[in-house]
């Protein structure tokens, strides 16, 4: 991604619930621009995130301050988002087939 080192901030807070019966400690954390894009309808906010070092099957976890930050709201059973974009309301559609996927691989990784 080609991101200074300076971007880079340390962190020492630990969050849970991730890995299932462990606590992960984050090893830095970095404030990039995120744009949810449908056309010419998008957001972008920028966005705090975790790095961790572990195995995961998901590449970033949008917690509630991020869907905050957009506005956004989400349909887990539909796998949609809505928010408001300039040029009025935007969907993003995730992929069903994707999700069970994902869940099937975090499940492996933590049996």
């Amino acid at each position: 991604m080609q991101i200074s080192q300076t971007a880079i901030k340390p962190v020492t807070q630990a969050f849970h619930v991730i890995v299932p019966r462990s606590p992960a400690t984050p090893i830095s954390q970095i404030s990039l621009l995120v744009t949810f894009e449908r056309n010419n309808n998008f957001r972008t906010e920028k966005i705090i995130f975790d790095v961790v070092d572990f195995e995961m099957a998901y590449n970033a976890i949008l917690g509630r301050p991020t869907l905050a930050k957009f506005m956004a709201a989400t349909h887990y059973a539909y796998q949609c988002e809505k928010m408001l974009g300039p040029e009025g309301d935007t969907t993003i559609r995730g992929s069903p087939k994707a999700g069970l996927r994902c869940d099937k691989r975090s499940l492996d990784i933590a049996a």
